[in-house]
């Protein structure tokens, strides 16, 4: 955000009497601040400034009405004044044109002081000082007491005779980044290499400041931190490391990344998030991925360039260095694509060849590989095809959806080349038309299947441990399908 030295805000008093006379005036201000609020946002927390008149000698008179002016800078307005009690009639404030005036009508007797508090705001637009303050300056003035420029000019206090001065404070809710790390584990925040096909935790902490080193006061309202996660990382919830209470998120595919949303209802400071992230199993090791993270309130909405332009301070990278694993580590392979299936459209009463390409990208041999099916229902495997060495297994009815569990024996080497193999799957005459049905695939080099494992592949399919195959569906040959009268052929007749 662009910073501009805000002028001095000069508040001058004129104190016209009926008559000449001797005594003095003596001005206070005490207190005050000023809020200024993030466009858009319906906030001000701006503090009253109070104003005390009163003649300095005890028991004087000085004779009404009492004036106070001010040339307000650019930005600044008056939004409202308070009397003190029982002095409601006696004020009156207006602002015309950037020119405060408030006037008391009538006389003041020592020690009965005028008092009045001002509320000051600032309009749209308006640029914090770099300071972080505004410098009020009281001016007294009547008939037979001329202004003393010099002693204004040296006012330090906030009550010399005829000069009062005072620092306002400037206030604005920023959160700042503090800092992005990662963890491999259950341990501190080190940023040490993660492990393809493992997990980790992304930490992200902002704080709030109202002004520099000044925490925000507790407010309402929405925060939102985004985790851009590259292709190879994801969000994979970890009963082992969850959420701080409060948070909540959700996420969205962007291409092949990950957009994560993580919110909250409570403008807290500090506010930290740390994601549990899952690393894919096919990333090229060694390597670095590099997560985004973002912060938007209404307070401080992100901005599209956020990362693209000058550095802010709710936005940041963070690379993340990747290490290949030492254990075996099986993955589906993209070559071009991880799953196909032939035809690519699943019909009713046809069976579908599905066609995998896999390989263990670990640093350790694989006594076997398991692949794991979970089927839509009215989908039903069939068997794997002749030679692809898979030794297969189903369970439960094709009508509800059927586990379909894959054994190929024998060990396959670290870093393997591509394996391939085959299996057929067939739609029943009750499959929904037109649809999109998925079929689900993990791979691993364990001894039995686990449900577990195939549940964290629905979340994070991109991982390269799973696979989602999206079937499109239509009817079977020789009916309609799809109502748009085309038949199997392509042609307007069976």
């Amino acid at each position: 955000m662009r910073r501009v030295l805000v002028p001095g805000l000069f508040l001058l008093v004129a104190a016209v009497t009926a008559q000449a006379q001797s005594t003095n005036l003596r001005l206070q201000l005490q207190g005050g601040s000023i809020w200024v609020p993030t466009a858009g946002v319906a906030e001000d927390r701006s503090m009253p400034l109070p104003v005390r008149v009163l003649a300095n000698q005890s028991g004087s008179t000085l004779r009404g009405p009492v004036v106070l002016r001010s040339s307000l800078p650019a930005g600044v307005s008056l939004r409202g004044f308070q009397p003190a009690a029982g002095q409601a009639q006696r004020w009156t404030c207006a602002e015309a044109g950037g020119e405060l005036t408030c006037t008391y009508a009538d006389d003041l007797v020592n020690p009965v002081a005028a008092e009045v508090a001002l509320q000051l705001g600032v309009d749209p637009g308006f640029d914090v000082p770099d300071t972080w303050s505004l410098d009020m300056v009281l001016r007294g003035e009547s008939a037979d007491i001329p202004h003393n420029g010099a002693a204004c000019a040296g006012a330090s206090s906030n009550t010399v005779s005829t000069c009062a001065r005072r620092s306002l404070p400037v206030y604005q809710r920023r959160f700042v980044l503090e800092g992005v790390s990662h963890a491999a584990g259950a341990g501190g925040f080190d940023n040490a290499p993660l492990t393809a096909g493992g997990q980790g935790r992304l930490r992200a902490s902002w704080r709030c400041e109202a002004r520099p080193g000044e925490a925000c006061p507790p407010d309402s309202g929405t925060l939102d931190a985004w985790f851009a996660l590259p292709a190879g990382l994801h969000w994979r919830p970890n009963p082992s490391f969850p959420l701080p209470a409060g948070i909540a998120c959700t996420k969205a595919p962007v291409d092949a990344a990950e957009l994560v949303r993580c919110s909250a209802d409570v403008l807290t400071s500090p506010w930290v998030v740390p994601l549990p992230i899952a690393v894919s199993a096919d990333v090229p090791t060694p390597g670095v991925l590099y997560p985004e993270i973002l912060f938007d309130t209404l307070h401080q909405p992100l901005t599209e360039d956020c990362l693209d332009a000058a550095p802010q301070p709710n936005c940041a990278v963070h690379p993340v260095p990747i290490q290949a694993s030492a254990a075996a580590l099986l993955s589906f392979r993209a070559e071009p694509v991880r799953v196909a299936a032939t035809p690519a459209e699943l019909r009713r009463g046809q069976r579908v060849r599905v066609d995998l390409r896999f390989g263990n990208n670990g640093g350790a041999a694989a006594a076997q590989a398991l692949i794991q099916l979970r089927l839509p229902p009215e989908v039903g495997f069939v068997a794997a095809t002749p030679g692809s060495g898979l030794v297969c297994s189903s369970s439960g009815s094709v009508a509800a959806g059927q586990a379909v569990t894959c054994t190929r024996a024998g060990a396959i080497a670290a870093n393997s080349p591509t394996l391939q193999a085959a299996f057929e799957i067939e739609a029943s005459a009750a499959l929904p038309v037109p649809a999109s049905v998925p079929v689900l695939l993990e791979i691993s080099d364990a001894t039995s299947a686990s449900a577990a494992r195939l549940d964290a592949c629905a979340f994070s399919p991109g991982l390269g441990q799973c696979a989602l195959l999206e079937l499109t569906t239509a009817g079977s040959c020789g009916s309609r399908h799809a109502g748009d009268g085309i038949y199997c052929d392509s042609f307007e007749s069976p």
